[in-house]
């Protein structure tokens, strides 16, 4: 999510055969976005526990989650494991949006005046905390 700004739906909905594990790709809603090297490595272990690029079924969800709720809970128990407050989902991607350079397609977005107005407002927003701010 963080290092190509993924929306929920496509984590919830991320299945093998979407990702061309050949060439680093992965088939999103409105794009195909080419995953930064990191972000391969990470779904190399989960390739693996599928069956590999030539076994794991197409139609096999990459991640276990099947709700927001259980991706929310997960990420949840993440911050809680490092100590850290809750960062929900949209908030990881604002934070992508403004922390990589990324290209249009990369982060998902098929039209380039959507894709610079959402990085103008994940920057404008920067490091605050959303529900603080609600609170003044």
């Amino acid at each position: 999510m963080y290092r190509h700004a993924l929306q929920v739906t496509e984590v919830l909905s991320l299945r093998w055969g979407m990702y061309d594990h050949a060439r680093g790709r992965l088939l999103r809603r409105r794009t195909v976005s080419t995953l930064d090297p990191l972000s391969v490595q990470a779904l190399e272990p989960l390739l693996a526990d599928a069956g590999g690029p030539m076994h794991a079924h197409d139609d096999a969800h990459v991640f276990p989650y099947r709700t927001q709720d259980d991706l929310r809970l997960a990420i949840f128990r993440v911050c809680q494991g490092a100590n850290l407050p809750f960062t929900g989902p949209s908030q990881i991607r604002r934070a992508s949006l403004r922390d990589f350079p990324l290209a249009q397609t990369d982060a998902g977005y098929a039209d380039p005046r959507s894709f610079e107005l959402a990085q103008n407002l994940a920057r404008s927003l920067g490091t605050r905390d959303p529900d603080a701010a609600a609170d003044t």
